[in-house]
């Protein structure tokens, strides 16, 4: 289930913008687009492991 969670939250900070017209994603703002069973928590563990900021995305 990571695997899923983790190609996910890396496809949104590659392929999609922010749905509030923000020009960059926060950890709490991804979590929040991504679903209740995600946490920020989570996403900034997957960001991490992949040298990836959801806001230079």
């Amino acid at each position: 289930m990571m695997d899923r969670i983790e190609a996910r939250v890396l496809a949104w900070t590659t392929k999609r913008k922010p749905t509030d017209a923000s020009t960059h994603w926060s950890l709490r703002k991804l979590a929040a687009e991504l679903g209740s069973a995600i946490l920020h928590t989570t996403v900034a563990s997957v960001c991490a492991e992949h040298n990836r900021e959801p806001a230079s995305a």
